[in-house]
């Protein structure tokens, strides 16, 4: 599947995300499931593949955006300006959004997501 835009459509039932096959894998009890807890291959899957944060900026279109969005954790600030607060962050379900795999201030494409640099090495 290609990487999301935020261009679902409206149907008889109300606004339907470009990615609604997905729902289930990303959504859990009407809440977004954190992106670092689901793996990378399934987030490409579902249309929030590995994108440079320039590209997941010019993604947004017309949406007015906050100053200096130049890291990954710089996208949570713009994620919170929409939700204004961070538990609507954490639980944000609109998951056609370019940002929604970030929203937490992390890139869950990262190859070293979730090690814990400071651990010691076993062998």
């Amino acid at each position: 599947m290609k990487n999301v835009t935020g261009k679902g459509h409206m149907d008889a039932s109300g606004y339907v995300p470009e990615n609604e096959r997905h729902w289930d894998r990303l959504i859990k009890d009407g809440k977004g499931i954190n992106p670092l807890d689901i793996d990378p291959a399934v987030l490409t899957e579902c249309g929030h593949g590995p994108r440079r944060t320039s590209t997941l900026v010019a993604a947004l279109g017309d949406v007015d955006t906050v100053d200096g969005l130049v890291r990954a954790k710089d996208l949570r600030r713009q994620c919170l300006s929409c939700a204004e607060t961070v538990s609507g962050v954490r639980d944000c379900a609109i998951i056609d959004c370019p940002l929604w795999s970030m929203r937490m201030g992390k890139n869950p494409h990262h190859p070293r997501r979730g090690v814990n640099p400071f651990a010691r090495n076993a062998a």
